[in-house]
């Protein structure tokens, strides 16, 4: 059944009642009354309240129709002292005979409730400032929470949540409280601090693992904590976590001798310094001779007979290569001479001794030598060789002159001596009676050779051949000398002076020098005449050095004319859109040529400072671009990453000396400098000056009361100190004071002085009508 039947309903049953034709209840009630639905329980009814489910539960009648109940969703039409069902009563309980309530869903809200004034429109009312309203309370007042403890701060509430701030930098960690007034003073409202136990982090530190266990971790496992777990540290500084010997403080010792120990010069690093060793053992890093054993003396054996040379030594740790432990060589320079030496008579001086005279003993006697193989012990000449006749060669060409010998068993030392006495000519090298001449018909000083001849002819390709004339002999034997023979046959055309001994080959000639000739311009050389000859033929413009078959072109697509060194021909003659270059660092824009390109930066408030946000990517700076991306504010000329802040600690608008270089300011810094005392807000960026109490108004303040801005207050000051009485309007500097000599209190206008007080017999007043030497104003 709809609302609006029961409603209907009740009021007929109203309206029967009235008349006296409803018959009594049988509980006896004979005036029933209007009830309405108390949903939230306040005492307080709502007519307008539906809610379905009560639709549901409520029937409209009950046992029988003479019962006179009436129930709707909201209304109840009946007497509530029936004696009714359980059922019933249930339902009845929660009706009441008023329908005030103006929210029937919180038993808080009812006509007369008291609210709490919340200023600061956080949800939580003043307990202080309570006030009862008929439901319609003004917005500002909240019902519930009486428990604002600043109801001037939005933050601060029965629900707010504080952080404990264990490390002291104003930022929380996970404790919590929520309340209007924090546990204790540790308590604040940010949170986020990942590590409270630390107040120089709010974020977890990355800690390394040490895997060798000697103090120092690695990056290769790594956690992240606030504290640092056991065997992890905060640095990864171990240059051999798998060696627990090697770390930054692993000391290494100067091996400057090189001999693979340390001596006393350290240095602590991780990675072994150059020319260090692990150890410190040495007992002389100076001398690579002496290591970590203790050294002792070895004495040279240079000669290898096993005995040591008693002035050559040598203070090792063990024994160095032709070192002996004795000292008995008296010639270490002679592996024959030593302690059990035989020595031979040498009578004549010639090195080589007599094997019938000997001697035995360490230093050699004088006259005696280590051999005993001399042939003729009396003649110097005569040595261990058998003797023979040599012939002196003047002219050093291996023949010698027979008339000048000598019998030696070897050549003589002194002069040139040869075994053959066939020199014709001793004064000239070249001559001798074997000497072997060659003609020269072309003159050029190599001589005919027809088989080299050959040679040449058949890069000809002609059956022609150079021979000699018939009336010329080819070669000559003996002592001549003359134009037309030469001593060699090196000659590969005898007919042709620019063919010598070295086989021709074909040049081009080169006008360009670019190593390409032209084909049709050949000739045979034995050597390249000049730089104006080529080995190779082919080119197709001998005019330029540049352009030869090998010339590499390279494609310029974007015809900034400079080419792309990854898209090449290669002919002699320029293809369409090709170029010689290859220096091109991008061929698809013309902006991008041989300068490598970068990134250049919007410099559009000309700061030298380019905006990060705004950038071109050229090979050459655009104008107004630079090179760097570190301006904040590409607006303003005067802010960049050079802009130097002054604090401004009094909020004047002007900064004092404290400054701070950065991009961005800091909340409390100004561009300015000029301020001249930032520790108040009454001195600016002009000079300060005294301004005076000028108490009584009159323009002229007092010199002990003053005030030191730079502006001169509103009101109360001025600038003048000269104000004798700051109490007394009418006293002032420069005031006129007339003499009252008559004492009558009225001046003489002709008797004036300017004082800030009346000399003694002045008066202030200038109206003395006679003479001022007469008490009375009249005669």
């Amino acid at each position: 059944m709809s609302h609006s039947f029961n409603y209907l309903w009740v009021l007929l049953c109203f309206a029967l009642n009235s008349l006296g034709i409803m018959a009594q209840n049988n509980s006896g009630c004979y005036n029933p009354e209007f009830y309405y639905f108390d949903n939230d329980g306040d005492g307080y009814g709502n007519q307008k309240y539906t809610q379905s489910m009560k639709d549901d539960l409520i029937h409209n009648y009950y046992n029988n129709s003479n019962v006179g109940y009436v129930f709707g969703s909201h209304l109840m039409y009946g007497c509530m002292n029936s004696v009714l069902a359980d059922y019933q009563v249930s339902y009845v309980e929660e009706f009441v005979d008023n329908d005030d309530d103006c929210d029937d869903l919180d038993p808080d809200i009812y006509p007369g409730s008291v609210w709490y004034y919340d200023n600061d429109g956080d949800g939580d009312g003043d307990p202080s400032r309570s006030k009862a309203f008929d439901c319609a309370p003004d917005p500002k007042y909240v019902k519930r929470r009486a428990a604002d403890c600043n109801d001037n701060d939005p933050q601060i509430h029965s629900r707010t949540v504080w952080y404990l701030d264990n490390d002291g930098d104003t930022i929380g960690g996970s404790t919590a409280f929520t309340g209007c007034t924090p546990p204790s003073n540790q308590y604040v409202l940010t949170t986020d601090d990942a590590c409270d136990n630390d107040a120089n982090t709010t974020s977890l530190y990355t800690w390394y693992y040490d895997s060798d266990g000697d103090g120092y971790a690695a990056s290769a496992i790594n956690t992240k904590a606030c504290l640092a777990p056991e065997n992890y540290y905060a640095t990864a500084d171990d240059c051999n976590d798998d060696n627990k010997f090697i770390h930054p403080k692993t000391v290494w010792y100067l091996d400057s001798d090189g001999d693979g120990w340390g001596g006393d010069q350290i240095k602590q690093t991780c990675e072994q310094p150059t020319g260090y060793v692990s150890n410190g053992s040495d007992y002389d890093d100076d001398e690579p001779c002496i290591t970590n054993i203790y050294p002792q003396m070895y004495y040279r054996d240079a000669d290898g007979d096993g005995e040591g040379n008693s002035k050559s030594t040598n203070y090792c740790s063990f024994r160095p290569k032709g070192y002996v432990t004795n000292n008995k060589d008296c010639n270490d320079s002679n592996r024959l001479v030593h302690s059990n030496t035989v020595w031979y008579r040498d009578s004549d001086g010639d090195g080589f001794g007599n094997p019938s005279q000997s001697r035995k003993q360490c230093s050699q006697p004088s006259g005696y030598v280590l051999n005993r193989s001399d042939i003729n012990d009396s003649n110097v000449k005569i040595t261990n060789i058998t003797p023979q006749y040599f012939y002196e060669d003047q002219d050093g060409d291996g023949h010698g002159n027979p008339d000048q010998y000598l019998y030696h068993s070897v050549k003589p030392d002194t002069g040139n001596y040869v075994t053959q006495a066939t020199d014709c000519d001793d004064t000239d090298a070249l001559l001798h009676d074997f000497t072997l001449w060659y003609i020269d018909q072309d003159q050029d000083g190599k001589g005919y050779n027809p088989t080299k001849l050959e040679q040449t002819n058949l890069l000809r390709g002609t059956p022609d051949k150079n021979i000699a004339p018939s009336t010329v002999s080819i070669t000559i034997t003996g002592c001549y000398s003359g134009n037309l023979y030469v001593l060699n046959q090196d000659d590969f055309d005898d007919q042709d002076s620019d063919i010598t001994d070295t086989l021709p080959e074909y040049y081009y000639k080169d006008s360009d020098g670019d190593q390409y000739g032209v084909e049709d311009q050949a000739k045979l050389f034995s050597q390249k005449p000049n730089d104006s000859y080529a080995v190779a033929f082919g080119d197709c413009n001998d005019s330029d050095a540049l352009i030869h078959p090998e010339t590499l072109w390279y494609l310029d697509s974007d015809g900034d004319s400079w080419g792309d060194s990854e898209q090449t021909l290669q002919q002699c003659e320029q293809p369409e859109n090709y170029v010689l270059n290859k220096e091109d660092h991008d061929d698809t824009t013309e902006k991008i040529t041989n300068i490598a390109p970068q990134d250049f930066y919007r410099d559009q408030d000309g700061d030298d400072y380019g905006d990060p946000n705004d950038h071109l990517r050229y090979s050459e700076k655009p104008e107004g671009y630079v090179i760097n991306n570190l301006d904040c504010n590409d607006s303003d000329t005067l802010i960049h990453p050079q802009t130097v802040w002054y604090l401004d600690s009094d909020g004047d608008g002007w900064g004092g000396r404290l400054s701070q270089t950065q991009c961005i300011s800091s909340t409390g810094y100004v561009l300015n400098s000029q301020d001249y005392d930032d520790s108040t807000d009454k001195i600016d960026n002009i000079a300060p000056r005294r301004f005076y109490r000028d108490q009584d108004g009159d323009q002229f303040g007092d010199i002990n009361n003053f005030v030191f801005y730079s502006h001169q207050p509103q009101q109360g000051y001025v600038s003048d100190s000269l104000d004798c009485d700051d109490n007394n309007a009418s006293y002032y500097p420069n005031k006129k004071w007339y003499m009252d000599s008559d004492g009558d209190s009225w001046g003489d206008p002709q008797a004036i002085t300017n004082n800030a007080y009346a000399n003694k017999g002045s008066k202030s007043i200038t109206q003395d009508n006679y003479s001022d030497i007469f008490k009375n104003h009249s005669l």
